[in-house]
């Protein structure tokens, strides 16, 4: 799931929003390696051109297959 919210950075940029679903017994480094380029791009620009949520089937925590 990815969206453009209407809310914008300093430089005028929309951010990005993306919400992944996490069902029981996902792989963490799958999370990871998706989440890192966002984090990144928001930590070399400087400003929050993504955002994320974690979204789960009921709204309780899922368990990730390393426990």
């Amino acid at each position: 799931m990815v969206s453009t919210s209407p809310a914008m950075t300093p430089s005028g940029k929309k951010t990005t929003r993306v919400g992944f679903l996490l069902l029981d017994n996902f792989t963490m480094i799958a999370l990871a390696s998706a989440l890192e380029p966002l984090r990144m791009a928001n930590q070399l620009y400087a400003e929050e051109l993504y955002t994320w949520h974690m979204i789960t089937e009921t709204g309780e925590a899922a368990v990730a297959s390393d426990g």
